[in-house]
């Protein structure tokens, strides 16, 4: 058995009011609120936020709720949440699963 990739976050400009949020490893109860940091560190600029999940190796329902109130807030509050739609197999089966592919909005590198 291999041993989890380690938890990783990359918050970098995409232009002058976008940010791309890059998540590594495994999303679940012990690393959700760093994502929930790195997100509302945009919030007070009303950064429009992309979320890229192409080397997430997994996410449990703490993962699914962060983002769930994400775009519920995005929504309220005027700024755009994408994630794009580069998915390991077991977090694309999460989200299909989850009907996430309805909810949230998919957007290629």
């Amino acid at each position: 058995m291999s041993l989890p990739e380690p938890f990783f976050l990359d918050v970098r400009p995409l232009g002058p009011r976008r940010v791309l949020v890059a998540v590594r490893g495994d999303l679940d109860v012990a690393t959700v609120d760093a994502l929930e940091d790195a997100l509302a560190a945009q919030r007070p600029e009303h950064l429009d936020v992309v979320v890229d999940f192409s080397e997430l190796a997994f996410m449990d329902s703490t993962g699914i709720s962060l983002l769930i109130r994400t775009q519920t807030e995005a929504e309220r509050m005027g700024w755009e949440f994408v994630v794009r739609p580069e998915l390991q197999h077991e977090v694309r089966r999460l989200f299909e699963t989850m009907g996430m592919f309805e909810y949230l909005t998919f957007v290629p590198a």
